[in-house]
């Protein structure tokens, strides 16, 4: 959360604004990658499956 504070503006000038702006950021941060997190995850167990699935094909053919 302190990292997000001196990539933006400057905290001691927006005392109010900063806390708002960095806690939807951080929710939106985390929300955003952990779809990407599963989305990749799920992706690559499909990938796995489907060549196991390939291979058990081919071998019982």
């Amino acid at each position: 959360m302190k990292f997000l504070a001196h990539i933006g503006e400057p905290v001691e000038e927006h005392p109010v604004q900063s806390p708002v702006q960095n806690q939807t950021t951080d929710v939106g941060f985390y929300f955003f990658g952990g779809i990407v997190i599963l989305a990749a995850s799920g992706f690559l167990v499909w990938k796995i499956l489907k060549k196991r699935n390939g291979r058990k094909n081919i071998s019982e053919n």
